[in-house]
């Protein structure tokens, strides 16, 4: 990981990185059956189980994402760190 961190950080390199991060988002809500209401904000699915598996992979793929662009950690409401 440390071999690619901040090298996304400017220009078309940094274009692809948020390509990455928009497509594996998207992945992860397919996956876990997330769906967006017409203003696009995330609607809560009824089980806690889904819900829990979708953070947990949304925070990983939003810290790698940081990780490419050199941004390094943030500390989330919740109190989880990523990046």
């Amino acid at each position: 990981l440390d071999q690619v961190g901040g090298k996304f950080k400017t220009g078309q390199a940094r274009q692809h990185a948020k390509t990455w991060r928009q497509t594996h988002m998207g992945a992860a809500e397919k996956k876990h059956g997330i769906k967006r209401d017409e203003a696009g904000k995330v609607i809560k699915p009824k089980s806690d189980t889904a819900w829990k598996a979708y953070i947990k992979q949304r925070n990983a793929v939003a810290g790698r994402h940081r990780q490419l662009i050199g941004a390094g950690k943030i500390t989330l409401k919740s109190g989880a760190v990523i990046g």
